[in-house]
């Protein structure tokens, strides 16, 4: 996947100007800001380019992976996406949309390799080509709600992952959405088995809420912006269009 050439600008200033791992602690290498300073830099991109805001704004990922992730698992990624790194999550499946109790992408351990694999399809994945991502996965067998479903942590530098289609939207065009294939995919288990969806996703969805709360802001007042800025420019020319109409009649 190959981004536009203004999103690798807007990559390239946001990291400049340190806008990444806003949330985590100085010694991962972030500002260790409040969320609700994270939600009004969130406001402010989004008026900029809402296309770019769904890319960066998926660093608040981050935290789910902070707060129920390992030691060794914080040290290993959060110092990354502080200096730049993306991140998706990779939840909807075909089958499994709004109910995603019926998530079916299989996580199965490789006894021999002492890690987990990764085997299905991901939709509608938000920035699907990101460097981490984190993948709910079928980790019980036999089962089919969520108490059979965790969370995992995929590093895209492991492969296993092919972007099989960028979907075509009616908007918001600067934001890849992709369709997913996991081939095997090695991947970690983040936090414990069985509270991806009843625990985890839960976590995550909220801080995704305030995600798109200020982005809905950020291009309400965009549009808010643009709309009196030309409603003032008419209201000059008008005005301007009078006083001449006024000086001509007096000459007259």
């Amino acid at each position: 996947m190959i981004y536009a050439s203004k999103t690798y600008e807007n990559l390239d200033a946001t990291r400049k100007a340190g806008l990444w791992g806003v949330s985590m602690p100085r010694r991962y290498g972030g500002l260790n800001l409040p969320n609700a300073v994270f939600s009004m830099l969130s406001e402010m991109i989004s008026a900029a380019d809402a296309g770019f805001q769904n890319i960066w704004s998926l660093q608040s990922c981050i935290d789910t992976l902070y707060e129920f992730g390992s030691e060794e698992q914080r040290q290993k990624y959060i110092p990354r996406v502080c200096a730049g790194e993306g991140m998706s999550m990779d939840l909807t499946e075909p089958d499994a949309g709004s109910d995603l109790q019926r998530v079916m992408l299989k996580a199965t351990f490789d006894e021999k390799e002492n890690c987990w694999r990764l085997n299905g399809v991901k939709r509608f994945i938000t920035n699907g080509d990101s460097d981490i991502h984190l993948v709910l996965a079928r980790s019980e067998e036999g089962t089919k709600d969520g108490r059979g479903l965790s969370m995992f942590i995929y590093d895209k530098r492991q492969g296993g992952v092919d972007v099989r289609h960028i979907e075509h939207k009616l908007g918001i065009h600067g934001s890849p959405t992709c369709e997913l294939t996991y081939k095997n995919a090695k991947a970690e288990l983040c936090g414990s088995t069985r509270l991806g969806l009843i625990k985890y996703v839960m976590a995550l969805m909220n801080g995704a809420r305030l995600g798109i709360a200020a982005q809905s802001v950020g291009v309400e007042q965009e549009a808010y912006n643009e709309m009196f800025g030309g409603y003032r420019a008419r209201s000059q020319a008008h005005s301007r269009g009078e006083a001449g109409t006024e000086e001509v009649s007096a000459s007259g």
